[in-house]
């Protein structure tokens, strides 16, 4: 059993983990929506592939700007059925704008921005789990920890 109740981001760093969460998601209420975003070698190396990425998985609207702000915007806007608990799985991310930690910064900040609204919020309506390889989690928690984005691990 895992500890992420009431949890909104996630980093898990053994697949055992990563496919236990998947299971909780799909045995939840009939309205739990799973997205998956996967974010492996070149396709999130770059804001411009961040967002590609995003906007096909999660199916922006065609007001979506290309840029952070916007970015943010949309992923609020995403968030706002109240009817729906929504679950976002990035795999490999640590290949998220490796080459780019201005914008690394940047997309954790948008990350905790949305976090917080939810934490201000008395039901759990959205969570992210970040994945990664063991080998190289140490990168991905050194970017993160200043967060407080918390690690999945076996109780």
């Amino acid at each position: 059993m895992l500890n992420n109740k009431n949890r909104h981001i996630l980093i898990a760093t053994a697949q055992d983990i990563l496919e236990q969460s998947i299971k909780d998601w799909e045995k939840g209420a009939n309205n739990r929506v799973v997205k998956i975003i996967r974010a492996s070698n070149n396709r999130c190396e770059t804001k411009e592939r961040v967002f590609q990425e995003f906007a096909a998985a999660l199916q922006f609207g065609t007001y979506f700007g290309w840029n952070w702000d916007a970015y943010e915007e949309c992923l609020c806007d995403f968030f706002i059925n109240p009817d729906i608990d929504y679950k976002l799985l990035i795999t490999n991310a640590d290949y998220i704008l490796t080459q780019f930690p201005k914008d690394l910064v940047i997309f954790l900040d948008i990350l905790k921005c949305i976090d917080e609204y939810w934490q201000a919020r008395e039901t759990l309506r959205f969570q992210i789990i970040l994945h990664t390889e063991p080998s190289k989690s140490t990168l991905l928690r050194e970017q993160s920890e200043a967060y407080g984005f918390v690690f999945l691990q076996n109780e």
